[in-house]
């Protein structure tokens, strides 16, 4: 989506860690926009999503993904 990301594996998955955030000034008008990307890489990637994104001074994006069961 444009933003500097990077496809970490994790003992659990994988995680997406953003380095920075595209959608921050969405972000702060409706909170919900982080859980509809969530869905949107549960629907893509087949797994279990975790939403754990930065809100602080300066946002950044970051879901945890587990393979499916």
């Amino acid at each position: 989506m444009g933003a500097d990301a990077e496809l970490a594996q994790t003992g659990d998955g994988y995680e997406i860690r953003g380095h920075g955030c595209v959608l921050a000034d969405a972000v702060v008008e409706c909170p919900a926009t982080c859980a509809i990307l969530e869905q949107l890489l549960r629907e893509l990637t087949g797994g279990s999503v975790t939403e754990r994104c930065d809100r602080t001074d300066r946002p950044s994006c970051r879901f945890s993904i587990s393979p499916a069961a």
